[in-house]
């Protein structure tokens, strides 16, 4: 039984290192036209993260109201975050497509990747490896926020891997606090009320 769950967690990371090996092909191919925005969020969670995440939606809109922002979520939290105006532009993602479809993959991170950005957000505290952490290491920008996070959902090797991918990430003592504590955390670290 436990050599079953050793072959599939190895398996498992094999094809993780083969998206990734396959994901760098959208560095390779030049894009036509680049389009810029002073601000992106990344924010790919489920529904009650998202709802959690309004209040700092809020909060990062109004500090940046002069700004171009753009937002990358999850599809289905696209119309309640159009509703709500806070971004200039949504891109919504079909999170189960993103991991298992190569050619939808391709897709969405070469769109990510015709976008020249100055400051990329990814307040998600329990990041993904080939979620929010392969969309940071695909748009074009220079600084790029996040948190140093946890182990919920990738492993040390990936976790370190995907570091690299950021300018910037947020430490904090605690590493088990409630998502609006996490939000909140966040915005201070941009000076964000």
């Amino acid at each position: 039984m436990k050599i079953n769950i050793l072959f599939r967690k190895l398996f498992q990371e094999i094809i993780t290192f083969f998206i990734i090996a396959f994901d760098s092909f959208v560095f390779i191919i030049p894009n036509k036209k680049k389009r810029f925005y002073d601000i992106c969020c990344i924010k790919v969670d489920a529904l009650g993260d998202f709802i959690l995440w309004l209040d700092s939606s809020f909060s990062i809109s109004n500090a940046y109201k002069d700004k171009s922002k753009i937002l990358i979520c999850n599809q289905i939290n696209y119309e309640l975050a159009k509703n709500l105006n806070h971004f200039d532009e949504i891109y919504s993602i079909d999170l189960y497509k993103f991991k298992r479809n190569l050619k939808y993959r391709f897709y969405c991170l070469k769109r990510f990747n015709s976008l020249n950005i100055k400051l990329v957000m990814h307040p998600t505290f329990s990041r993904e490896f080939l979620l929010g952490d392969s969309i940071i290491r695909a748009i074009n920008a220079k600084n790029k926020i996040g948190f140093v996070g946890d182990y919920k959902n990738q492993n040390f090797l990936f976790k370190q891997i995907s570091n690299n991918w950021y300018s910037k990430l947020i430490k904090t003592k605690v590493l088990k606090m409630h998502e609006l504590e996490i939000n909140k955390k966040f915005l201070e670290s941009q000076d964000i009320k």
